[in-house]
C-alpha cells in the first residue's frame, strides 16, 4: 500500500515555506496491540514542496494497513513559522493498474499471488449457492444444498396435511449436496427427517421419524430423499416448524445433514 503524508505550514495564518525546508518522521503502530514500533518508517526524510504554498509532502511504498498504523512528525527550525510542528495528515496514493495484451491485472505493490487470492475470493462469492437465510445445510462453511419436488429452491419445505409425497408420484422430498462428498459417506447409512415445534418431537431415530427416508446417492453428488405418507402427514397440526435431517452411518456415528429454522411448512388439510 502506497500513503501519500503530507503536512501545511503557515505563517500568520497563510500557507508559507520554512526555511530551511522541513523534514518528516513516520512511525507505525502494530493494530493488535497499539504499540508504537520505536524505530522509524522514515526517519528525518526530506519531503517534497507542492505547487500550494507551505505544502509538503512524502510517498511511502509497500506500507501495511491490514497489520499497522501510520502517524507522522515534521519539524523545522525556522522560529517564524505559526507551528514548528504542525500536524502530519495522510492518504492513500492510488496504485498503478495495468493489464496486458491478454487481460491479465497488474496492480502496483501487490503480489500475483496476493491478486490470484483476492481474485479466487470474488469468484467463490460469485458462484457460490445461495440458501434462505435461517437455513443451515451441513457443519462445514460454505456447503449448499438443491433442492426438489415440495422443498422450495430457498430451502423452506411445505406440506399439506393428508397428503402423499412419494417418489413414485415426483412428490419425494430431496435434498442432493451442492458439492460433491460434502456429507460423510453415506454408503449403509440410515436417513431420519424429524420435525418439531420447539414443544413436540414428530418422529425419533430412523424408524420412528416422518416418512420413509432414503439414501439415493451416497457419494460424489449425494442425494437423500424423504418420502413422507398420508397417515404421516396426517398426524401434523398446521403450523410452521423447525426440522432436521439426520444420517446414522454405518459406523454407527449420528450427523446432522441439515438444519433448517422456521422452514417447515405444514397446511392444513381444509381452506378455512
Amino acid at each position: 500500500m502506497n500513503l501519500l503524508f503530507y503536512v501545511d505550514y503557515t505563517k500568520a495564518k497563510v500557507g508559507f515555506s520554512p526555511t530551511p525546508a522541513p523534514t518528516m518522521t513516520i512511525y507505525r503502530v502494530a493494530k493488535s496491540t497499539g504499540i508504537e514500533d520505536p524505530t522509524p518508517v522514515a526517519n528525518a526524510q526530506a519531503v517534497t514542496a507542492s505547487a500550494l504554498a507551505g505544502r509538503f509532502f512524502l510517498l511511502l511504498t509497500g506500507l501495511d494497513l491490514q497489520t499497522y498504523d501510520y502517524h507522522g512528525r515534521s519539524t523545522t527550525s525556522d522560529t517564524t513559522v505559526d507551528l514548528r510542528e504542525p500536524p502530519v495528515l495522510w492518504t492513500r496514493w492510488s496504485e498503478a493498474v495495468t493489464t496486458d495484451a491478454s487481460g491479465n491485472v497488474t496492480v502496483a505493490g501487490f503480489a500475483a499471488a496476493a491478486l490470484t487470492a483476492l481474485a479466487n475470493a470474488v469468484w467463490a462469492a460469485a458462484s457460490r449457492t445461495l440458501t434462505a437465510f435461517g437455513f443451515t445445510v451441513n457443519l462445514a462453511p460454505g456447503a449448499s444444498v438443491t433442492y426438489t419436488g415440495p422443498v422450495a429452491p430457498g430451502g423452506a419445505v411445505n406440506i399439506t396435511q393428508g397428503d402423499d409425497y412419494a417418489a413414485a408420484d415426483g412428490r419425494q422430498l430431496d435434498w442432493t449436496g451442492g458439492s460433491p462428498n460434502q456429507w460423510p459417506d453415506l454408503t449403509g447409512a440410515t436417513i431420519s427427517l424429524n420435525v418439531n415445534d420447539a414443544r413436540v418431537c414428530v418422529g425419533t431415530g430412523s424408524t420412528g421419524g416422518l416418512g420413509t427416508c432414503s439414501v439415493v446417492t451416497p457419494t460424489g453428488t449425494q442425494k437423500i430423499r424423504a418420502e413422507p405418507s398420508a397417515a404421516q402427514t396426517s398426524a401434523l397440526q398446521g403450523g410452521v416448524y423447525d426440522f432436521d435431517v439426520k444420517a446414522t452411518l454405518a459406523n454407527g456415528h449420528v450427523c446432522t445433514l441439515i438444519r433448517g429454522t422456521r422452514q417447515f411448512t405444514v397446511n392444513d388439510s381444509e381452506a378455512s
